[in-house]
């Protein structure tokens, strides 16, 4: 069950907010008026996300917000208001909101996305507490296994070196000992610079001790992450004689957490995006990224004209996107079924489908992954690479989870388009017909009219609007 805090000090938005939201079943909410209420329920209850209003009495939500953060806490904050200045925006997200919504659209739509905002707030921190528990579980096991320990002395000459070379760089102990191949030939070249200056400050600074980050070039051409701890050792005089350290591998952490961040990243981009084929790249290029891949192509289901439609691509050859998109497929089943599942194409998987087709373009790795919403199949996309013999492991989770933020963007867009082309068709209705159609306001004021009335009544628009619409009536029919 998610805990929802509302803030509001219009109780009508509290009780539309809270039965729009609770009706799922998983979503509670609590609410107050006023933002010190607000503070006094933090005190002695634990909520998954805020939503607050902007303009209020005692304070307004950015304000409110500064005193969450101020007191320690990083619950995910939604600022929900029908406030829309740009500056407001950027206020609220340099202060530390997680999203910004305006209350001024469609009450169905507005809801279904501030919903989606909650469940993704929700989700995104969860995702970064299991990253805090994966780098708290690798820190204990960086105390409790080894890395590679190191001794070298200032011409850099390795006196000694240990531990599980081997895994992290795919060279031997003894490529390295024997000085055929130095460490410094192994880091990646963008990196050498900055190390090349801590290196001399170890070689002349006493007592010298740093850390550094930094990437190396393995044997096999795979570029990783290593995490260096280092200190010199002085003789009687203070005089460096000798570098020691530990190195150790981090590249699942790094990817882990840039994976995360392109994730949230993803999220946040295409909350604000209203055009699919916008959000369908972002998309895509997203999935090509935390993927390690270098191009993709996107499928949605078109019910209506019973075929799978390529919605966006990038990287690859028009021969090769139209040798692999015309299979049949039957599309009422694809679309109920859920239980496709990812494919993942290695260089090796020489048996496959369109293999001919994947040769020529010289794919040598892809995935092909479907998007869902519900119970519903959205479509597919898939990513590939020129260079990569098959989708890293590590990568797969993140692959899916994008596909699974795609479907969620994808249903809410193509939500927001039918209910605007049902507004477009019902106002081109009122405009075309014949006979006289007003909109009155409770008090019979005159708020619209179709085209029908001005040229057979012989009043502009801006005689019409505002009047009573019985002054149009013939005396005698007033009484009906």
């Amino acid at each position: 069950m998610i805990r929802v805090l509302m803030v509001d000090d219009d109780p009508v938005i509290l009780d539309l907010t809270t039965i729009f939201l609770e009706r799922s079943g998983d979503i509670t909410i609590d609410t107050v008026q006023s933002p010190s209420k607000a503070i006094e329920k933090l005190d002695t209850a634990y909520y998954d996300v805020i939503i607050s209003d902007y303009r209020m009495p005692e304070m307004n939500g950015i304000t409110f917000l500064k005193t969450v953060r101020a007191r320690g806490l990083d619950i995910p904050f939604i600022l929900f208001t029908g406030r829309g200045r740009e500056e407001v925006v950027i206020e609220a997200l340099n202060n530390g909101a997680d999203y910004y919504l305006q209350k001024d659209s469609d009450p169905e739509v507005l809801f279904t996305e501030l919903s989606h905002q909650v469940r993704q707030a929700v989700e995104r921190k969860r995702a970064e507490k299991a990253l805090q528990e994966s780098e708290e579980r690798y820190r204990t096991f960086v105390r409790n296994v080894r890395g590679i320990a190191f001794r070298w002395n200032p011409d850099r000459t390795i006196l000694f070196l240990h531990g599980t070379v081997k895994e992290i760089t795919g060279y031997a102990e003894e490529d390295l000992i024997a000085g055929t191949l130095q460490w410094v030939d192994i880091i990646h070249p963008d990196d050498r610079a900055q190390l090349e200056d801590k290196f001399e400050r170890s070689r002349s600074v006493p007592n010298y001790s740093a850390t550094h980050t930094y990437r190396i070039v393995c044997k096999d051409g795979e570029v990783r992450w290593v995490h260096e701890a280092v200190h010199n050792i002085c003789d009687e005089s203070g005089n460096p004689i000798g570098v020691e350290g530990t190195i150790h591998d981090i590249t699942d952490r790094i990817r882990a957490h840039e994976q995360i961040l392109a994730e949230r990243d993803l999220g946040l981009r295409l909350s604000e995006i209203t055009s699919l084929e916008e959000a369908l790249e972002l998309c895509v290029r997203t999935a090509i990224k935390v993927s390690g891949m270098d191009c993709g192509s996107v499928y949605l289901v078109n019910m209506e004209q019973n075929n799978l439609e390529l919605a966006y691509t990038t990287g690859l050859s028009r021969e090769f996107i139209e040798a692999v998109s015309g299979s049949k497929r039957d599309l009422k089943k694809l679309r109920s079924n859920r239980s496709a599942r990812p494919v993942y194409i290695s260089y090796h998987d020489k048996s496959l489908p369109r293999q001919s087709a994947r040769e020529r373009e010289g794919i040598r790795a892809m995935a092909v992954v479907p998007i869902f919403h519900g119970e519903q199949t959205m479509g597919y996309y898939s990513v590939g690479s020129h260079t990569v013999d098959d989708v890293p492991s590590y990568n797969r989770d993140a692959l899916e989870t994008v596909a699974a933020i795609t479907g969620n963007a994808v249903a809410r867009i193509q939500t927001t388009e039918a209910i605007d082309e049902t507004k477009k068709e019902i106002r081109a209705l009122f405009s075309s017909l014949q006979d006289f159609l007003f909109v009155l306001d409770l008090e019979g004021r005159i708020l619209s009219v179709n085209g029908a009335v001005e040229p057979r009544l012989g009043y502009a628009l801006d005689e019409l609007l505002g009047r009573y619409v019985f002054e149009f009536h013939p005396p005698a029919r007033n009484e009906e």
